[in-house]
C-alpha cells in the first residue's frame, strides 16, 4: 500500500509534534533542575554569609579582648611611669634640700 502525500504530511506532523512535546518536556525538566540549582546555590550563599559573619562576630571579640588587654597593659604603664616620676620628683626634691643643708653649712 503506497502511502499518500497527506498520509506523509501528517505523519511529518506528528513527528513534529512528538518532537515538541519531547522538547517541551526537556525544557520543563531543564527549568526544574535550574530552579533546583538556584535553590542549591542560594543555601550554600545563605551558609557561607552566616559562616562568615560568625567568624567575623569571633574575630571582633577577639580584638576587643585583644585591645582591652593592651588598653590594660599600658594603663600599667604608665601607672609606673606616673609612679617612677613621682619618686624622681621627690628624690630630687629630697636631694634639692640636702644639698640646699650643705651650701648653707659651707656658706652661712
Amino acid at each position: 500500500m503506497e502511502t499518500s502525500i497527506s498520509d506523509k504530511i501528517h505523519e511529518k506532523i506528528n513527528g513534529w509534534l512528538n518532537k515538541l512535546d519531547h522538547f517541551q518536556l526537556q525544557l520543563s525538566l531543564g527549568k526544574m533542575e535550574a530552579k533546583d540549582e538556584y535553590t542549591n546555590q542560594k543555601k550554600q550563599l545563605h551558609d557561607y554569609l552566616h559562616q562568615y559573619i560568625q567568624t567575623a562576630e569571633n574575630f571582633a571579640h577577639v580584638a576587643d579582648d585583644k585591645v582591652e588587654s593592651i588598653v590594660r597593659s599600658l594603663t600599667e604603664l604608665k601607672n609606673e611611669f606616673q609612679k617612677d616620676e613621682e619618686a624622681t620628683e621627690k628624690t630630687i626634691g629630697e636631694h634639692k634640700n640636702s644639698i640646699i643643708k650643705l651650701i648653707e653649712k659651707v656658706a652661712p
